[in-house]
């Protein structure tokens, strides 16, 4: 698992964010970020011209993401713990990449707190910004009604792609779905 993590904080992560569309410069949300398996590799990637909002409700998960932004060198991450704390800084407003990974499953939310996410992620992301969801745990209905919704928002699929990602701290092989605004 650690050997799993590593290799992803070190150089994996980098390259698949990069694969995904995130660049040098990018405003880049992680919603539901955990403990930063986005997090920190999308720091890297955006470099010092970039930010990353870790968004997670856990405050402590967050605290001990920031130590360990701090220990790599990254202070390029802000925490915050909800879209509404978001919205309070700048440029928060026009974001270039949302991430959604295993967070809209109906473990988390019920179907309309995941219509509230999404339209309330699509008022903070400029025109032809790119959403980024890993559907884990999501049945085909589930994902179908995210695609109506999406498109309902003015998002068009842009890709889909199996893909070699981390999910609960070893490599997993799953379908993300990529969504450009119009």
């Amino acid at each position: 698992m650690y050997g799993d993590i590593n290799r992803w904080f070190r150089r994996e992560g980098a390259v698949f964010l990069k694969d995904i569309g995130v660049r040098p410069g990018c405003l880049v949300l992680d919603f539901g970020c955990g403990s930063g398996h986005y997090t920190i590799p999308a720091a890297k990637v955006v470099g010092e011209s970039g930010w990353v909002y870790a968004l997670d409700q856990n405050r402590s998960v967050l605290d001990k993401l920031m130590k360990k932004a701090a220990s790599m060198g990254l202070n390029n991450i802000v925490a915050v713990q909800s879209l509404k704390e978001l919205k309070l800084y700048p440029k928060a407003d026009s974001l270039d990449v949302v991430l959604l990974y295993d967070v809209l499953h109906s473990h988390y939310f019920t179907a309309a707190e995941r219509k509230n996410i999404l339209e309330s992620v699509s008022t903070v992301m400029k025109a032809h910004s790119l959403l980024s969801i890993y559907p884990k745990h999501m049945g085909p209905t589930e994902i179908e009604a995210i695609r109506d919704m999406l498109t309902k928002l003015g998002f068009y699929l842009h890709r889909e792609a199996a893909v070699n990602l981390i999910h609960d701290g070893r490599y997993d092989t799953g379908n993300i779905l990529n969504f450009r605004k119009e």
